[in-house]
């Protein structure tokens, strides 16, 4: 009866180790997650960091019309845009852009906050089990 009770007890401190090792292998999984995704927000900072400072070149290059030989090449499509950006809505310019980083930073925050609520409400439901389909069928 005692060896029993002994071979019960070392079951459940089996099952509870296993059960801290899934919840850890999670966690791991989790911060691996988050690591990632703030090394993407990083890059993407670094990005955007360099298309202003791009920008601002240009910026400061403009008054040179065509004799235009920068250090670094675009494709034909750019510089299209780019000339028709200056000549014909020269003022705007600045406001265009900024507008356009604001609107992408916006987007890609409450992309991230979706992201994590969804985790969050998926996390909840897997301790909480509850009925998701009505019962009269």
């Amino acid at each position: 009866m005692l060896l029993l009770l002994l071979l019960l007890l070392l079951l459940l401190l089996l099952l509870l180790l296993l059960l801290l090792l899934l919840l850890l292998l999670l966690l791991l999984l989790l911060l691996l997650l988050l690591l990632l995704l703030l090394l993407l927000l990083l890059l993407l900072l670094l990005l955007l960091l360099l298309l202003l400072l791009l920008l601002l070149h240009h910026h400061h290059h403009h008054h040179h019309h065509h004799h235009h030989h920068h250090h670094h090449h675009h494709h034909l499509f750019y510089h299209v845009y780019y000339y028709y950006f200056y000549y014909y809505c020269h003022y705007y310019y600045y406001f265009y852009y900024y507008y356009y980083y604001y609107y992408y930073y916006y987007y890609y925050y409450y992309y991230l906050q979706g992201f994590f609520s969804f985790f969050g409400t998926r996390r909840k439901s897997a301790l909480s089990p509850q009925i998701s389909f009505p019962l009269s069928r």
